[in-house]
C-alpha cells in the first residue's frame, strides 16, 4: 500500500535556470553559474529546507536543463510527482544582472517556454488533496493551456477549504500586456486568503500615490484575510484584523537579492505550518509579528548568498540569525 502524502504547501508555477554571474574570465568575459529558480520552486525549496513538507506542480523541458532542475529539487526535499517534461518547448532561462548593491535584473528568455505547457490533464488531485496550503505566481496565469489548469486548481483548492496564498512575483521584465497582467492580478486578490506582493507590484496595481496602510486594506476589502507588502531593506507591512504594522528587516551583507521574496513567503507558509493552521485573523498580533521576524530572517540570509536556491540551510540557521544579526534601520 502506498504512504499517504502530506504536503504543508504545494507551489504551481515556475521551475526554470538561473545564470547568475561569477566572475570573470581570463579573457575578460563574464562567467555565468547556472543555478535552479523560479519563484514557486524557491517557495517550495524554503519550506522544505526548514523541515516543511513541500511539493510542486509545473512542467519542464525534456533535455539536460529540465532534468538537472528536477534532479536539483528533489535534492533539495521537494516532492515532484507532479512536475511534468515536455519537448514542445524548451525550459525558461534567466540571465541576471547585480548592480553596485548587489539588487539583481533580469533578462528572460522569450518565446515559448515549458511552463506553459502544463495542462488540466497535468493536474495530480492527489497531491491538492494533501496539501494543507497552496501558493499560486501570476506567471502560471498567463498563456493557455497553464492559464486553465491554474484556474481549475485555484477552484479545486477553495472548494477542499485549503488555504490559497497568492504571490504575483510580477516582473516587468517577463511582462508582455500590463492591462491583461494587472487584471488577473486584482481578479485572483478577489480569490487569496494571504496576499504577498511587493512595493513594485503595489506600485504596478495601485499608483505610486497609495499609502501601504491603504494598499493593503484595498486588498483585503477584496476578501484576503491577511496581507503583506514586502519593502526590500526596509523590512515589510503587514495588516490583517488583528492588527497591522511595519516591520525592519536585518542588516546582512547582500551577496544577490534573487529568491529572497520567496524565502520571505516560504518562511512565513512554514510558520503557519507550525501553528497548526488556526483562523489566520485570530492569530494574536505578536505571534504573527514573530512569524514575520521569521520570514524576514530568510529573506536575509537568501540575499547574503548566490543564487535563491537553496536559500536556507534550516530553522536552526534562520533563528541564529534572528538572535545574533542586528535589525537594518533608517532614518
Amino acid at each position: 500500500m502506498m504512504s499517504k502524502i502530506v504536503l504543508d504547501v504545494l507551489t504551481l508555477g515556475d521551475l526554470m535556470v538561473d545564470f547568475t554571474p561569477a566572475g570573470i574570465s581570463p579573457k575578460g568575459n563574464l562567467l555565468y553559474e547556472r543555478n535552479p529558480g523560479g519563484a514557486p520552486a524557491n517557495v517550495a525549496v524554503t519550506v522544505s529546507r526548514l523541515g516543511g513538507k513541500s511539493g510542486f506542480l509545473g512542467t519542464v523541458s525534456d533535455d539536460i536543463f529540465g532534468h538537472f532542475l528536477a534532479d536539483a529539487m528533489t535534492k533539495f526535499g521537494v516532492n515532484i510527482q507532479g512536475l511534468r517534461f515536455t519537448r514542445k518547448a524548451p525550459t525558461k532561462m534567466a540571465f541576471i544582472t547585480l548592480d553596485e548593491n548587489n539588487n539583481r535584473s533580469f533578462d528572460f528568455t522569450r518565446g515559448e517556454v515549458a511552463e506553459t505547457y502544463y495542462s488540466p490533464e497535468d493536474i495530480d488531485e492527489q497531491l491538492i488533496d494533501a496539501c494543507r496550503v497552496f501558493l499560486l505566481s501570476t506567471v502560471s496565469q498567463y498563456k493557455e493551456p497553464c492559464r486553465l489548469a491554474a484556474a481549475k486548481i485555484v477552484e479545486m483548492v477553495k472548494e477542499r477549504g485549503k488555504l490559497l496564498v497568492y504571490d504575483p512575483n510580477w516582473n516587468i521584465a517577463f511582462s508582455n500586456d500590463k492591462e491583461f497582467e494587472r487584471t488577473v492580478m486584482l481578479d485572483t486578490m478577489h480569490k487569496a486568503d494571504i496576499v504577498k506582493i511587493s512595493v513594485e507590484e503595489a506600485e504596478f496595481l495601485f499608483g505610486k500615490d497609495m499609502t501601504y496602510e491603504a494598499v493593503a486594506h484595498k486588498i483585503r476589502s477584496f476578501g484576503a484575510k491577511f496581507v503583506t507588502i514586502t519593502l526590500g531593506p526596509r523590512g515589510c507591512f503587514y495588516s490583517y484584523k488583528g492588527g497591522e504594522g511595519h516591520l525592519p528587516t536585518y542588516d546582512v551583507k547582500v551577496a544577490d537579492t534573487t529568491g529572497s521574496g520567496d524565502a520571505f513567503i516560504g518562511g512565513f507558509i512554514y510558520q503557519l505550518t507550525r501553528l497548526n493552521m488556526p483562523v489566520i485573523e485570530q492569530i494574536p498580533q505578536p505571534d504573527i509579528e514573530r512569524m514575520l521576524r521569521f520570514a524576514h530572517a530568510c529573506g536575509a540570509l537568501c540575499a547574503s548568498r548566490k543564487g535563491a536556491m537553496p536559500s536556507v540551510e534550516n530553522e536552526a540557521e534562520v533563528e541564529r540569525c534572528m538572535q545574533e544579526v542586528p535589525i537594518l534601520l533608517f532614518d
